[in-house]
């Protein structure tokens, strides 16, 4: 295999026919921080490029941009789905020998991890942006099974509707082995999951109301989202996890994000309650709430199909937040954070959403979800 460097990357563009030789080669080179090899390329002409390689381990990867340009050519070869080009990037050459992916750098835009970092009351025309942006995908690719055999030609990865995991999968039980690979305080999540047994039977549940069919990311972190403030445009980057799957899992993933925004706002006291602790926050809930609101009204607007999959989708949603809050102080406890205070309130926040959804979300979202969209309550 390649292995691309600063100085290598130019050459390797000219003999792929990605950049003409007979152009000036003259380019500024940067190192992007992220978990594959990135490097932007700013060419004298004006051409801005991102080089993207995945990490190579013995001469070998795990082809995580095959999705992502499975995606790619779905959109390419299929003309009546050209409207969800303009919320992606414009990938123009994948290299599947060497794990090479290439598109254009988006120079007007920046990540929404940075916007939202930077606003204490955050402009709930971008979450509207985001629920629009998210609905087409999913409205678009609705029920379309030829799509999701056309990924899956691609990449045969691409899952075919098969329900996920009850389990609680990134931790799995504890093993002698179990003791080397994580803190020892994490030892408190098991604990946890040992005396809240409603939350694994909610969760377990989760899974029988499971329904793929259509296309989801299932990345939604806010560095995937690139925001142009001039245009007030959207873009969705790194498709490396692209499936056929349930489109509330995707949904729940960008809630999640606005309330992790919230709790990890907040200053953490040993001897303070959650509630004390909440107070202490420095992006407040309801600053968030203009936003959390936006975004269930905006992706009910782009896609009210949803509600023929899932009759009871808000209460699903909200049980599906409070399942990626586990998620996520699992992935903390993988990475070796502290199971600390602020783990220890998203526990007791995700217990709220998974066992009595309709009362939790009352307080997140700041109003009554199920009269505001004309549904029936459901209780779960």
């Amino acid at each position: 295999m390649i292995t691309l460097t600063a100085e290598n990357v130019v050459l390797y563009l000219i003999n792929k026919g990605i950049y003409p030789e007979h152009d000036d080669p003259t380019v500024k080179i940067t190192s992007l921080s992220g978990k594959n090899f990135n490097l932007r390329l700013q060419f004298a002409n004006g051409q801005d490029w991102l080089v993207k390689q995945e990490a190579i381990i013995d001469d070998a990867c795990n082809d995580d941009f095959l999705g992502e340009w499975a995606f790619q050519s779905l959109l390419r070869c299929h003309p009546e789905l050209s409207p969800l080009r303009a919320i992606v990037p414009e990938v123009e050459f994948y290299d599947t020998e060497n794990a090479i992916l290439v598109c254009r750098f988006l120079t007007s835009y920046r990540d929404l991890g940075d916007y939202y970092a930077r606003a204490t009351h955050p402009d709930s025309a971008v979450a509207q942006a985001i629920a629009h942006a998210l609905g087409q995908l999913h409205c678009r690719t609705f029920n379309q099974t030829s799509y999701r055999d056309w990924m899956h030609q691609v990449d045969d990865s691409i899952h075919q509707g098969d329900r996920p995991s009850t389990s609680w999968g990134r931790l799995g039980k504890i093993t002698p082995e179990t003791f080397g690979r994580i803190r020892s305080d994490a030892f408190g999540f098991f604990r946890w999951v040992q005396h809240h047994p409603e939350v694994t039977a909610a969760i377990a549940d989760l899974a029988n109301h499971w329904q793929a069919c259509c296309v989801v990311h299932q990345d939604l972190k806010f560095g995937n989202w690139l925001w142009c403030d001039a245009s007030s445009e959207i873009r969705l980057i790194d498709w490396e996890k692209v499936d056929w799957g349930d489109p509330l899992t995707d949904l729940a993933d960008v809630l999640a994000a606005y309330i992790n925004r919230w709790l990890g706002s907040c200053t953490w006291e040993i001897s303070s309650h959650l509630q004390s602790c909440l107070q202490t926050a420095t992006i407040p809930l309801a600053a968030l709430q203009p936003s959390l609101q936006t975004l269930m009204q905006t992706y009910y607007a782009a896609f009210p199909a949803i509600a023929t999959v899932h009759p009871d989708w808000i209460i699903h949603t909200v049980r599906l937040i409070g399942r990626e809050l586990i998620d996520r102080v699992q992935r903390d406890i993988q990475y070796y954070v502290p199971l600390g205070h602020q783990q220890a309130a998203t526990l007791q926040l995700a217990q709220q959403l998974v066992c009595q959804p309709e009362l939790a979300s009352r307080s997140i979202f700041g109003m009554d979800l199920a009269a505001e969209f004309a549904l029936p309550a459901v209780v779960a």
